[in-house]
């Protein structure tokens, strides 16, 4: 996920689903590309970085284009 995506979420007054290592998350923090992460099935809060963050409501095109995104970083 990228910034811009992260900072709409965050200003969004209806719930995203969002998610980390497929586990549902909520955000608690950002501090740069740092996040930090709270799981919904209760497991202790983790920083992240933003790009291993993904929405699960993508259609097929944007699902390939965030993917893509994400291995060219690393």
């Amino acid at each position: 996920m990228d910034k811009e995506r992260l900072t709409e979420i965050l200003g969004s007054n209806k719930p995203i689903d969002v998610f980390y290592n497929t586990k549902p998350i909520w955000i608690q923090s950002v501090k740069g590309h740092t996040v930090t992460v709270g799981f919904m099935d209760g497991t202790q809060p983790k920083d992240v970085l933003m790009q291993d963050l993904y929405e699960r409501n993508l259609d097929e095109k944007d699902l390939y284009l965030e993917k893509l995104t994400k291995y060219s970083m690393q």
